[in-house]
């Protein structure tokens, strides 16, 4: 029994844009990394193939495998890309069967499963279910389907929705993932997230408990938010420290500031280890998550950069959104971190519903105004799952012509937004884009942050590379 994962091709130039696309991340594929411990946990034989990184063909990499199971990852952008690799594995071999997984399978399985590549769709979380799905391909005991849970699949001509499969809730059981099996040397992250490759990437929890109208938590996971035990998170960095040897950590959570006690514990045992003054770490969190004594904490635990969801500098458009933090606590949270020494990044939306052109020129004047080093521009896109597909819906603005036209990086490709609120055009949103990006780093202050923190050629390389694809993509996107 042999199951070859796979990360199929991005199309990450088309997606972000040429420019952006040739400087962005090549991040590893942490979730068939643990879908590959999990199956090496109960004797399975497992390879990875990212498209990202491996020289191989999938053609090629499928002739030197021999799986009789393809395990395909897909985001919504990836639908085209999941079902290229599909046909490949059954052109390949015939009697293979083809399992897809991910945010779209699971909000939208017969996307994947109305052709004749797809055997099995699954939904939610997929550990448990595809060794099941494995057992039952090497028994050959196909009668099993219908008994589990999870998954979508096409008998005669009908595709048959099993029931859901209810969330482990025991996290710290999960193996960690299988990294021998992808390069990790290879993975980076976009120039100005990064200062020291390479990197690795721990998760210390999963999901989201928040609900706002842009995100797909709620649909994917159920609104469920489970947390590993410090221990187990050490266990994992521990393991990571002694065997990669990255000199760059991202903690993965969506939210890392859970609460004060368990931050403030994570830190001082981050020091306890020495990794405070030898393994630079960052995360993402809610601005209403941290005050002064965590953010100082986290600096001194080696902690070099917070990145904040704001969203909007429109109180109102926050509460469309149900963001669930206001303007006022944007503000402190970013004074607050750049106090405590950390670099501060933050993420906003443009074209929000029932935003206005004066509505966006608020928000990038706020960004402006706050003591910001780096920001992210995004455009509202209705990914399936979310409540902003419903709201998009509603309004009549849904035409899919491809899958991959769902990019929040729209003002850098020369397709049309797939979503334009009311009242508002395509190409003003994309240029409001474009212009928000430059006009804000493109300043002296900003600027001579990037070269106070060159360290090395190799980081001076670096900043210039994103400095250069920044305004190109900002005077020739196309």
């Amino acid at each position: 029994m042999r199951v070859l994962l796979v990360n199929p091709d991005y199309e990450i130039e088309r997606y972000m844009g040429r420019h952006f696309g040739r400087m962005g991340w090549v991040m590893p594929p942490m979730g068939l990394l643990y879908l590959a411990a999990q199956l090496e946990s109960e004797g399975i034989e497992v390879a990875v193939y990212d498209a990202q990184v491996d020289e191989r063909s999938l053609d090629d990499a499928l002739a030197e495998f021999e799986p009789a199971i393809v395990g395909i990852t897909c985001a919504t952008a990836l639908v085209a890309s999941t079902l290229a690799a599909a046909r490949i594995a059954k052109e390949r071999f015939p009697g293979v069967t083809v399992v897809v997984g991910g945010v779209h399978p699971t909000v939208r399985p017969d996307d994947l499963l109305t052709g004749d590549h797809v055997d099995i769709a699954v939904r939610g979380e997929g550990l448990h279910t595809l060794v099941e799905i494995a057992r039952m391909v090497d028994t050959g005991r196909w009668d099993d389907l219908e008994s589990i849970m999870g998954i979508s699949y096409r008998r005669n001509n009908e595709i048959i929705r099993n029931s859901s499969r209810p969330l482990e809730s025991d996290v710290d059981s999960f193996p960690f993932p299988a990294r021998h099996l992808v390069p990790m040397e290879i993975y980076r992250m976009s120039p100005d997230l990064s200062i020291r490759p390479p990197m690795d990437i721990v998760f210390g929890a999963y999901g989201c408990p928040y609900d706002c109208v842009f995100c797909a938590a709620q649909s994917v996971m159920g609104g469920a938010f489970r947390v590993r035990s410090l221990d187990n998170i050490f266990s994992e960095i521990d393991q990571v420290v002694r065997e990669q040897s990255p000199r760059t950590l991202l903690m993965g959570d969506d939210n890392f500031v859970l609460s004060k006690e368990r931050t403030l514990d994570f830190c001082e045992r981050y020091m306890a280890r020495g990794y405070h003054e030898t393994l630079p770490w960052q995360i993402a969190t809610r601005v209403d998550s941290v005050d002064g004594e965590i953010l100082r904490a986290m600096a001194e635990a080696g902690c070099y950069l917070v990145s904040f969801g704001i969203e909007s500098g429109v109180g109102r458009l926050l509460d469309t959104v149900e963001k669930g933090a206001d303007v006022d606590q944007a503000e402190s949270a970013v004074r607050l971190a750049k106090q405590a020494g950390l670099i501060v990044r933050a993420t906003f939306i443009l074209g929000l519903p029932g935003e206005t052109v004066e509505d966006s020129e608020a928000t990038i004047r706020f960004s402006r105004r706050l003591p910001l080093d780096q920001v992210r521009f995004a455009l509202a896109t209705p990914f399936p799952g979310t409540r902003l597909w419903e709201i998009a819906k509603s309004e009549g603005s849904l035409e899919i012509d491809d899958w991959m036209q769902l990019s929040s990086m729209g003002g850098y490709r020369s397709d049309e937004l797939f979503y334009v609120p009311v009242g508002r055009d395509s190409d003003e949103l994309k240029r409001l884009q474009r212009r928000a990006n430059f006009s804000f780093y493109f300043r002296p202050r900003i600027m001579a942050g990037f070269i106070r923190r060159i360290r090395s050629l190799d980081e001076f390389g670096e900043y210039a590379r994103g400095a250069w694809g920044l305004l190109k993509a900002t005077v020739a996107p196309y």
